[in-house]
Order: structure tokens, then sequence, then C-alpha cells
């Protein structure tokens, strides 16, 4: 008993101090009691799966040879890199290993990166860092190197079979906004005057396969914490663990914890602990495409925006991935409606599919401009369906898709919506993780997907299933999601599950316990 109450004690701290920032009149001591009375039996991760989790992971250790290994740095354990000395090493032994085709990196102390502003770049390969207890320290705030404005962490690009274990990601300086709430829309009161970041990666994967992510904890991140788009996907998240570590620090993340988009496998998160998020605990989801124009019956070719992606060379972060990139020829493609009205139909009805033949981007100015004109007309038209779709300056990611055969249905008219259909991070998992405090909600749009063991807790809504038509997030149709044996509190929400527009036959439900609201009244 006495073990148990203190990691519930631990586990509610960080949300006490959120509430006593904005409930100044409440006592710490009863902020903590009553939150951890509440979620004592509920949100905790149980013993036995703590056990059988390191058994698992001692058993995968054993495996990597060490003659596979290649120490960054041998003998004692140091305890700080003031110079960055030993990030600027670290960068050139990945950049060695993947050169060779990939590796095995023993780490150990601190890799500060803060000093140059740089990511850690890991390009191809299947390069693993293990991490035995090292911290990668990253630069939070302040100006970066050669005007960039991506704040930096671990980049993973056109990796297959590579990860990261065993190590803590950090920022020094830490990220602004993760001592105040800059959401005015959020079940938590907005603090007056506190600012985001910007944009910028903590742990990303560009272009990846199979990536693997063991034992790691975040203690803070400028954006979304883990981010994964295009490419083949698969990932694996085990044991990966959000926790704050600074006096007065409310988030770990300034928004999302974990976002997926636009891969053909979905990721799979099991037995971690996904927590203080001024965003979403998770979004799973891939983007719909919007019809510019399309050529007369019988239709072979149609032109499309792809409203997630500014022209120019992309940084790897949300708003820059361009599915179609990843596309390839026979990948099915469904066209869909543009909903237009307040409230969305409880599904939508497909005008149609067809498979694709070849995808290639717009380079002629005449179009790129024409496509500008009818993205900010479509914006102002419908500006709570059309959301950063528009924008003086922007230029607009377009591409022309051929179709293998004429489309057996009329041209899809302007603004109709595209889901390709592989690559909707299909047959993702959740299981037996914790995602607790978040500022909005879950989202989840992975079909063929399973939810289960998991608790959900202190959220708008605990968990959406649903199409996201405003920031064109797909699938459109999303299929056999099962819910097995969650734990949902209600957070502000209603219903902790929010299927609208989802048909919920398709959802298949059993063993979930719906509990009462923690501090509705907050």
């Amino acid at each position: 008993t006495a073990k148990v109450s203190t990691r519930w004690t631990i586990l509610a701290a960080p949300y006490a101090r959120a509430m006593a920032t904005f409930h100044p009149t409440w006592p710490r001591s009863s902020i903590v009691t009553a939150v951890c009375a509440t979620m004592f039996g509920v949100l905790a991760l149980g013993g036995g799966v703590a056990t059988a989790s390191t058994a698992r992971h001692q058993a995968r250790t054993a495996v990597v040879a060490k003659s596979e290994v290649r120490p960054v740095a041998e003998g004692a354990r140091r305890q700080g890199d003031p110079t960055g000395a030993r990030a600027a090493a670290l960068q050139q032994a990945v950049a060695t290993a993947a050169a060779q085709g990939g590796g095995t990196l023993a780490l150990d102390g601190v890799y500060n990166f803060s000093v140059s502003g740089d990511s850690l770049e890991i390009v191809g390969g299947a390069v693993k860092l293990v991490g035995n207890g090292a911290t990668l320290l990253f630069r939070g705030a302040g100006a970066l190197p050669d005007g960039r404005t991506i704040l930096p962490g671990v980049n993973f690009t056109n990796c297959v079979n590579a990860g990261l274990s065993g190590v803590a990601i950090d920022y020094v300086p830490k990220p602004i906004g993760l001592n105040c709430n800059f959401r005015t829309n959020s079940w938590l009161p907005p603090t007056p005057g506190c600012k985001q970041s910007g944009v910028g990666i903590t742990l990303h994967f560009f272009n990846c396969t199979d990536m693997l992510v063991e034992d790691v904890t975040i203690n803070a991140a400028p954006h979304m914490a883990i981010t994964s788009f295009n490419g083949e996907g698969g990932h694996v998240l085990r044991r990966v663990k959000f926790e704050t570590n600074a006096p007065g620090q409310i988030f770990v993340a300034e928004r999302d914890g974990i976002h997926e988009s636009d891969v053909r496998r979905g990721i799979t998160v099991e037995d971690s602990a996904i927590q203080g998020l001024n965003d979403d605990f998770f979004n799973v989801h891939s983007t719909l495409l919007v019809v510019y124009t399309c050529d007369p019956a019988p239709t072979r070719r149609c032109t499309v925006i792809n409203p997630h992606v500014e022209g120019g060379d992309l940084d790897t972060t949300y708003g820059t991935n361009s599915v179609l990139s990843s596309a390839i020829p026979s990948d099915p493609l469904t066209f869909l409606p543009f909903v237009g009205g307040a409230h969305p139909p409880d599904r939508l009805v497909p005008l149609g599919s067809t498979t694709l033949k070849a995808a290639t981007r717009v380079t002629d100015p005449a179009v790129l401009a024409a496509a500008l004109t009818f993205a900010n007309a479509t914006h102002n038209e419908h500006p709570g369906q059309a959301k950063q779709f528009a924008g003086d300056g922007r230029a607009l990611d377009v591409w022309t898709v051929q179709f293998a055969d004429p489309l057996p249905f009329d041209p899809p008219p302007p603004r109709s919506l595209v889901s390709v259909d592989h690559l909707v991070s299909a047959g993702a998992k959740l299981i037996n993780n914790t995602f607790n405090f978040t500022t909005c909600s879950a989202r989840w749009k992975s079909p063929g997907s399973v939810i289960a063991s998991n608790k959900f807790a202190l959220a708008g809504h605990n968990l959406e299933i649903t199409y996201l038509q405003s920031w064109f997030e797909g699938a459109g149709l999303i299929s056999n999601v099962s819910l097995q044996d969650n734990t949902f509190y209600y957070g502000t929400g209603v219903n902790p599950i929010n299927p609208n527009p989802m048909d919920t036959s398709e959802i298949v439900q059993s063993g979930n316990r719906f509990l009462s609201p923690l501090h509705r009244d907050v």
C-alpha cells in the first residue's frame, strides 16, 4: 500500500500544481489527496505489468551481441557536456554508422546539443541508439543558428529498423510554453500573456519503417513530442514516459503527445504513460486532399491540393508532410463530399473510388496561383470547416493525379475530399497505456485498429473517433475499431467517446468502464 500511495502522489503532483496555479485558494495537499483518491486503482500502471515489461526488455537486451556495440564514449560515466563536444562526437558517430548501413551505438552521460542549437540527425540505415540512462539536451528557446525556425530534437529520416532506447530527452532552456496555458478553448483556464515556443520536433520519424522506441523519458517538448510522418510506418513505442522535471512546469509538451500521419502501417504504443499535454494525447490520421479541378467525363485526371503542405524544401514537422510523395501506383483513392454546413452528417457517403496510376507535383506558377486563390476562397466561405488552408504568400502543394481507369462516377466537384486509402495509419494499436491530463482530446482515425486496456483522464473529450474535416484529417471512413477494457474518466465532455460523424456500428466496444469526472468545476 505504501508503494502504491507513493506512486500516486508522484503521478498526481504535476496536475495538482496545475490546479493550484489556476485555483490558488485550494490547499495543495488536499488537491493531491483528492486526485490520488479519485485515480487510485484506475490510472496506475500495475506492478505486474512493469515486471513483465522489464523481463521482456532484459530478454531483448541480451540478444544484442557485444561486437555490434560501437561505444561513443568509453570509460567512466560523464556527467556533463558544457561545450557540446560530446554531442558533436555523437552526431559524427551516427553519421558514420548510417553510412555503413547501421549499427548499435552505446551512449552514456549527457549530450548537450543546446550549445550548437542543432538536432541529432539520423539519416538512413538501421542505427540503434542504446542510452543506458543517457540524456539528450536540446535548445528549447532563443535564437537558432543560420536563421532556422524549427526547434530541434531527435530526427530519424529514411530509416529502417532503427531505434532509440534508455534515454531521456530534455531542453535547456525549457520551451517557454510549459509553465502556463496559452489555449483559450480548453477546460483549463488560460494564463494571461502565455506564449507558444513555435514549431519544432522532439522525437521524429520521417519516411521511416519499423522503428523501435523503448524506455525513453521525455521531460519537455516545444511542440509535438513524438511525431511520425510518411512512409511505411509500423513503429513501436514501448514504456515511453512523459515527466515534468522543473519547478513550476505544468506541461511536458506544448502540443500533442503522439502524432502520426500518412503512413501505411499504424503505430503501436504499449505500457506507456503519456501525460501533461497542451493539445491532444494523440492524433493518428491521414491527410484529406482537396479537389481543385477534374477533367470532364470520362475523367482520367484531377488536380488536387494537399492542405498540409507549403511549397519549398519540406521541414519534417506537422503541416509539411506530403501524403502523395508516399503514394504508389495501384493505391486506392476514395472521393468524399466536402461538408459545408455547421452540423456534419452521422456518416459520410463516398462519391466513389478508383485506383491511382500516377501522381505528379505541379510546378506551373499560373496553376499554383489559381489554386491559392481557390484555397483562400474555400477558407473564407467556410472558415470553420477549412482551417489553415489559405494565407498571403503561401505556395500550396498541388498535384495532378491520374487514374488507372476512367472514374465510374460523375467528376467530383471542386472542394471534394480525397483519401489515399493505403496511407491512413491502418492497424494502429494502443495497449495498456495511461493517458492523463491534456487541455484538449485524443483523436483516433485508424481503421482496423485496437484500443485496449488503457486509462484516460483529465481531458476535454478523452477519445474522439471521427474524421476531422476542419483540419483535413482522415481517414474519411473509419471502420473496424475495437475498444476493449479501457477506463474512461469523462473529462469535461458529456460523452467520453465522441464518434460523430462516425457510424458507431463500426466501433466494437466491450468491457469499458466510464467513471465520474475529475474536477468538473475547473
